[in-house]
């Protein structure tokens, strides 16, 4: 095994403190080098890479319910390679993250998956029409991407212009660049896959518990996974932008912003590591499981992890052998996770490329034969 990286030593000691979620021992070294030759060796990570014109990617792999490896690969940045801390935009894998918000905020009884979403917000409503009169949306529907709401995704704002509020988002009013939110589908009826409707679940989050949406996540879901590395806003400042992979596009050149930044945050705006998502998948697991001391009760995470409509559950998408998974794609990223609570495994892949995605689905076939995954 590699050299055990420090943060990885110090987040598995965290974990450990917390008990939320059952990584092997923080005093067994986690496998932070890639191998010297096979599939995931650099070499051949690094031609894959060439291949899809990508310049990095990060990659962690859960095998028997414990952390196996979090390898890094290629640049992050001009003169900055990927390193286990370098965080990647998630995109709509923050659509899972925020879906255990809300997950938990019902466990702790702040509300309930069938309540009108509308009777939980207080700032904002979401405008009724004839299709709502007849099925009012809910915040199961919303999660499902069953509500019947339109804007499917967000392109994103440049650093340096005026960002939009969030009701100015939902309304589709300057500066956002989107339409506004709204049903256009009999709620309950469909899948109509909705970042609109996330983006209408954040503001509910922010009604009920009256803090910023940032705030909330950290408290319910990422503090208590102990995913340090991971934060929901745009980091811009010089120390912060060090730590980030840039963006860039198909091929292959720097992105000249940069990245986009997304006030969508519940739909694409978690900053995150490979290893912080694989916390999360784990977390699932185990939950789904009944572990000890789960994130969220077990009935929650079975409802969560079981189809509603297009294989899609809550925040999160299940194939017919129940494996969950969830793509992630904003300008310049693309990431995937997977978690399979059958044999307690699953992995996390993050890059900084537009051309990430075929990336990603060939790093999982990897994973899975070295790891011997069927």
């Amino acid at each position: 095994m590699g050299n055990m990286d420090r943060r990885t030593l110090l987040a598995g000691l965290a974990a450990g403190a917390t008990g939320l979620f059952p990584f092997r021992s923080a005093f067994a070294a986690v496998d932070t080098t890639p191998p010297g030759n096979g599939p995931l060796s650099a070499k051949a990570v690094g031609d894959l890479l060439r291949k899809y014109k990508v310049p990095g990617a990060s990659l962690a792999v859960l095998d028997k319910g414990a952390l196996a490896a979090a390898y890094s690969y290629g640049i992050a940045q001009p003169g900055k390679p990927v390193t286990a801390d370098t965080r990647f935009q998630a995109a709509s894998i923050s659509k899972t993250a925020n879906a255990l918000t809300i997950l938990r905020m019902v466990a702790n009884g702040r509300l309930g998956l069938d309540d009108k979403v509308n009777a939980h917000l207080t700032s904002w409503n979401l405008p009724d029409n004839a299709l709502t009169k007849a099925t009012p949306v809910t915040v199961r529907m919303l999660l499902s991407h069953t509500g019947g709401t339109t804007v499917s995704g967000f392109a994103g704002y440049a650093p340096g212009t005026r960002l939009p509020t969030l009701r100015q988002i939902l309304d589709g009013k300057p500066p956002a660049n989107s339409a506004p939110v709204r049903v256009k589908w009999p709620p309950g009826q469909g899948f109509h896959y909705s970042g609109g409707g996330t983006t209408v679940l954040q503001q509910m989050v922010m009604d009920i518990t009256g803090e910023p949406y940032p705030a909330t996540v950290s408290r319910l879901v990422l503090r208590p996974l102990a995913m340090n590395d991971s934060t929901f806003g745009a980091p811009i400042n010089p120390p912060a932008r060090a730590q980030v992979a840039l963006a860039y596009g198909p091929n292959g050149n720097p992105n000249p912003r940069g990245f986009m930044l997304h006030p969508e945050l519940a739909a694409a705006g978690l900053w995150t590591t490979s290893a912080d998502i694989a916390r999360m998948v784990n977390a699932m697991i185990n939950a789904f499981n009944g572990g000890p001391n789960a994130l969220i009760p077990r009935n929650l995470a079975r409802v969560m992890l079981t189809p509603v409509a297009s294989n899609c559950g809550l925040g999160v998408f299940i194939d017919a052998r129940g494996v969950f998974n969830h793509l992630g794609s904003n300008i310049g990223y693309r990431s995937l996770y997977v978690g399979n609570p059958k044999t307690n495994s699953g992995l996390a892949v993050m890059t900084n490329g537009d051309n990430g995605e075929g990336f990603c689905a060939d790093m999982r076939k990897r994973v899975a034969q070295v790891y011997g995954w069927t």
